[in-house]
């Protein structure tokens, strides 16, 4: 099979396609045909060596989480999916092997792919949507009426943000530029702050939830948006930011959160019937074939992309 893999970090250039033996899945697992990838920004800050502290540093290395594809085969002992079934999820982004014709799928990691959608769509939604459904529903526990910013609001996390935020409930002001506005009113985004008019900390607002998914705007110059009981969410973790932030939680009762997103089925499930529902539609930026995954990568590192980045495979 096809496959991406790298040799070093380092720039876009050192993605390469590469020919691998179809893997073989184990008695409870699935194998995929993959139809289609995406591509995250944490895809090219671990092939950058950016994150090289947390993950396995031994090469070739392989990438990519996200994808949507048909299951061509099935382990001995598993009854969830049968051959044949369209299916979307994600793999461990440390890991990735989402980047290839064929991948392997644990149970938790897949779910029956939303019938509105198209393959292409339906591989923009698994990381960037569940980072932002677990980010705003289990940390912060987002209800109703609350009032949520969200940066970085057209972006691949943000633009499921602002939509998943909307579906809980949540009044929702978006952070974004002027190009970006009519994109984020549209995703259903009541207010805007568009920061090349206006300095964001510069609104009389006050949050119940502050959720930067582009992770530039810290704590320190955002918590004079937040009321006294509330939450900041980032997608980048810092060690001065937890602790710091548990001496916020202890005299300021702000509190701090850093995403860390799971694969987990019944989300893949509830993000499924949020699209067939008409509720959360994929943003698309712009599609790659497989083999121009590095090309993919520097549109992604300029940070102008409206939404999700696809490669398509087959």
């Amino acid at each position: 099979m096809k496959i991406i893999v790298y040799d070093q970090y380092g720039p876009p250039e050192v993605l390469k396609m590469a020919g691998w033996d179809k893997p073989e899945p184990k008695e409870n697992e699935v194998l995929v045909k993959v139809y289609a990838s995406a591509v995250n920004p944490i895809d090219w800050k671990v092939r950058k060596g950016l994150l090289r502290m947390i993950v396995n540093n031994k090469f070739p290395k392989t990438i990519g989480a996200d994808y949507a594809g048909v299951v061509e085969q099935t382990g001995a002992k598993h009854e969830k999916f049968q051959e044949g079934d369209e299916v979307f999820g994600m793999v461990e982004y440390i890991k990735g092997k989402a980047y290839a014709e064929y991948v392997i799928a644990r149970p938790n990691e897949i779910y029956h792919k939303p019938e509105s959608l198209d393959f292409e769509e339906s591989a923009a939604i698994p990381l960037a949507a569940l980072t932002a459904l677990q980010a705003l529903r289990d940390q912060p526990k987002l209800k109703k009426d609350q009032h949520v910013l969200i940066t970085g609001s057209a972006g691949g996390v943000g633009s499921f943000a602002v939509q998943i935020a909307k579906n809980l409930g949540a009044s929702v002001t978006a952070v974004c530029s002027t190009e970006k506005e009519d994109i984020s009113r549209q995703l259903g985004a009541d207010h805007i702050i568009d920061y090349k008019k206006q300095e964001v900390t510069d609104v009389n607002e006050r949050f119940d939830i502050v959720f930067d998914t582009v992770a530039k705007y810290p704590f320190s110059k955002m918590k004079k948006l937040m009321k006294r009981k509330s939450h900041y969410v980032t997608t980048l973790p810092s060690a001065s930011g937890y602790i710091g932030g548990l001496l916020r939680k202890l005299f300021s009762g702000k509190k701090i959160h850093t995403t860390s997103v799971k694969a987990v089925a019944d989300d893949l499930a509830f993000l499924k019937q949020l699209a067939d529902e008409g509720k959360l539609k994929p943003l698309i930026d712009s599609k790659y074939p497989l083999e121009q995954a590095a090309e993919a990568h520097k549109r992604s590192e300029t940070g102008k992309a409206r939404g999700k980045i696809i490669l398509t495979v087959q």
